[in-house]
């Protein structure tokens, strides 16, 4: 998204500040940010063997549910010729 509107993207994985700045373009997504706040630090924590921690299948459930709306928002504002 940041690409296409010729900004160039931070080297991060806070979904938040991503979206700020992705926000003049794609307005909706600022719905997503508070949620996606739990996603950018599983993100990262995950990654290292000391930070492993279990998931509970509701806090899965609620991951997958973000992803699920970051892909019906993202596609079109894409793709705005399909």
């Amino acid at each position: 998204m940041l690409t296409l509107h010729q900004i160039e993207a931070p080297r991060t994985h806070d979904l938040r500040r991503l979206i700020q700045l992705a926000s003049p373009f794609a307005p909706e997504l600022n719905a997503l940010c508070d949620r996606a706040d739990a996603l950018s630090l599983l993100a990262v924590e995950f990654r290292y063997p000391d930070n492993w921690r279990d998931v509970s299948d509701s806090e899965m459930s609620k991951m997958m549910a973000l992803a699920e709306d970051f892909a019906a928002i993202l596609p079109p504002l894409l793709n705005p010729r399909e």
